[in-house]
């Protein structure tokens, strides 16, 4: 894959909607997640994530062997990442659980886990 963005980016469906905003967040119209990836290549861009996550919630993800590679690239006008990211943000009620990440290359990334 490569787009000069997130080569995956895993979310929570919903995350705008009030009932996802309220806590508890785990409803099920607000979760992402219950998946598998696997034998991909990531060219530059910024890797492969989990959000962003602002509410509910993202669990039982899998990343299998995955290549990422970096470097200098048209990523919004910024340097490869490349990396493995999570991303969320202030005051968010979200949450991120059963992650894992497996036989994961990087190769030249400039941030590998994010």
């Amino acid at each position: 894959v490569t787009n000069g963005d997130d080569c995956v980016s895993v979310v929570p469906l919903n995350e705008f909607a009030e009932m996802c905003s309220m806590e508890p967040s785990s409803r099920d119209e607000c979760r992402g997640g219950s998946l598998v990836v696997q034998n991909i290549t990531c060219r530059g861009g910024h890797g492969i994530s989990i959000g962003g996550v602002r509410h509910g919630t993202v669990s039982n993800v899998t990343f299998r062997n995955i290549t990422a590679t970096g470097g200098v690239g048209n990523t919004q006008g910024k340097y490869s990442t490349g990396g493995a990211r999570l991303k969320s943000y202030p005051n968010s009620t979200g949450s991120v659980y059963d992650i894992i990440f497996e036989d994961i290359v990087f190769d030249g990334v400039y941030t590998p886990l994010q």
